[in-house]
């Protein structure tokens, strides 16, 4: 089941606490409200509209569109980990730059001044598709995306 906890008109939390101190089950009768996010589930806020049909038709998931973009929603695959925070302007697999939040420590914008946002579907992080590969940030990582073993690559250079 969702948490949803309360925000401020500029999308800061009302509670500056924990953001788990006062959490709701419903946004209903929230003006402003956010989404608090699990240790499984991956947001990618696109702000490109260019590159975010792709992503849509390529790679659907669970949709949220904001007054910029569109944040999806990704199961986050079990091969990945990230530290359990925001990462803002992070290039990803496929160069595109974006900004990623994961764990129950983030929260994402639901409703707005009293207007919920637009989705593809029900809001629920219930069967997300995992995350592609072509979406994961770069950054210092221990797994790598070719499946090869380390010196394996020197098989590949043979002319």
């Amino acid at each position: 089941m969702l948490k949803y906890i309360e925000l401020n008109n500029d999308k800061t939390p009302k509670n500056k606490g924990k953001l788990d101190k006062e959490v709701y089950k419903s946004f209903d009768n929230l003006e402003n409200a956010g989404v608090l996010l699990d240790d499984n589930v991956l947001l990618i806020d696109f702000d490109e509209d260019k590159i975010i049909n792709y992503i849509d038709t390529t790679y659907p998931t669970l949709k949220v569109i904001t007054t910029k973009g569109v944040h999806f929603y990704y199961s986050l695959p079990k091969n990945l980990k990230l530290k359990k925070k925001s990462m803002i302007d992070t290039i990803n697999v496929g160069g595109f730059q974006v900004d990623y939040k994961t764990s129950s420590k983030q929260y994402a914008v639901v409703k707005l001044n009293g207007k919920t946002r637009e989705t593809n579907g029900p809001l629920s992080f219930e069967n997300l598709a995992e995350l592609p590969p072509l979406l994961y940030p770069l950054t210092k990582r221990e797994d790598n995306l070719s499946g090869m073993a380390e010196h394996e690559r020197k098989k590949w250079h043979t002319f």
